[in-house]
């Protein structure tokens, strides 16, 4: 139930985060350099604050708009030698000090009214566009249901009733990918790579403008860097991800009194008994929550009661399982320790006292899960 709540509170807080940022750079897409520059030439006409209760309005620190402080304000617009008219002018364009006595040059541009300086923030909706793109990769890659299941606080779609006591326990077990598999699996890597750089140069123009439009140190400002260590930590992720991506076949063993069955096509399976096999260690990987599973035969190897998925060798003997979900990781530990008691090694999950109280990890301890429960 924990797994499940926070997995729903950090759904929920990512959801939170890129709303309001995607709010935030719509609006700073279109806004100036600066709200405070006052341009001496690029247009003959001249805007000033309207002189009316109400004509400038200050919005923040959240609104629709997204974070921070800024400005909305009606103003008034001269053409040479024309009648001076009303205009609404956007966010941050015009504010309360260009008065009557301190105008500013003004442009239209697709109907909006702006200020005569550089806007150079349009190449923020690409950056957008790119986060957006990788964002959604990513949920199909996991699945719309499963994402959904975690906003509205709820398990893992597809997860196995309980075992009957007594009967084998069958596993699905991913096994290593081939060469094909692998290189399919890059585009989507490269994708999440894009994705953190776009995140990262989307948070640092974010700052920058704000800082011009002189809302540092508001919400919006800080809210802008968060984006960054998101970004850095999307890069980290990146092998990761392509692990992850990679779709590899899956493979039902059974593990049973006589040892443990593989799928042999239309053949009978291979066995490997249980006088051959000395331990399953269970690996947790450092970010996620995958499992890779190795299988120590003892006699030196006998890797030909394995089939070919089965025969990657690793530091602990065989590679059975790369990503193995932890849900059936501790289906098989459970079932192991049924059949085999005694040989199942889980580092993440053993600990030992040291000085003081302290909790350290333990790496060469055999566990027994009955007496551990």
């Amino acid at each position: 139930m924990t797994k499940i709540i926070v997995r729903g509170v950090l759904a929920y807080t990512l959801l939170i985060l890129f709303g309001i940022g995607g709010l935030t750079l719509v609006r700073l897409v279109d806004a100036p350099v600066s709200n405070t520059e006052r341009p001496g030439s690029g247009s003959d006409l001249i805007a000033r604050v309207g002189d009316f209760p109400g004509a400038c309005e200050r919005h923040g620190p959240l609104s629709l708009s997204g974070a921070g402080y800024y400005w909305k304000c009606y103003g008034r617009v001269s053409p040479p030698g024309g009648t001076e008219m009303s205009a609404f002018f956007g966010p941050d364009e015009l504010t309360p000090a260009d008065d009557a006595a301190h105008p500013v040059n003004a442009v239209k541009d697709h109907k909006i009214w702006r200020r005569a300086v550089d806007h150079p923030y349009g190449f923020l909706g690409a950056l957008g566009a790119v986060v957006l793109g990788a964002a959604g990769a990513i949920v199909a890659k996991l699945g719309g249901l499963r994402v959904l299941g975690w906003i509205a606080f709820q398990p893992d779609p597809g997860l196995r009733p309980p075992d009957e006591p007594g009967s084998p326990v069958r596993v699905r077990v991913p096994v290593v990918a081939d060469a094909e598999r692998r290189r399919a699996a890059r585009p989507g890597a490269v994708v999440v790579l894009v994705g953190g750089l776009a995140l990262i140069a989307a948070s640092v123009t974010m700052v920058v403008a704000m800082s011009g439009l002189g809302d540092v140190g508001t919400l919006g400002w800080f809210f802008a860097w968060v984006f960054a260590p998101i970004g850095l930590l999307v890069l980290a992720l990146v092998p990761y991800a392509h692990r992850r991506l990679v779709s590899p076949e899956t493979v039902e063993i059974t593990v049973a009194e006589d040892g443990v069955r593989q799928p042999n096509e239309d053949r009978p399976p291979t066995v490997v008994p249980w006088s051959s096999i000395d331990r399953l260690v269970l690996d947790e990987h450092v970010i996620g929550s995958h499992v890779a599973c190795h299988l120590t035969l003892s006699g030196g190897g006998r890797e030909f009661r394995l089939l070919p998925g089965f025969r990657t060798r690793s530091p602990h003997g065989f590679l059975l399982s790369p990503v193995l979900p932890a849900d059936e990781a501790r289906r098989l530990a459970e079932a192991f320790e049924r059949y085999h008691p005694g040989r199942i090694r889980w580092p993440a999950r053993e600990v030992r006292r040291g000085g003081f109280g302290i909790v350290h990890a333990v790496k060469r301890t055999i566990i027994r899960w009955k007496t551990r429960r």
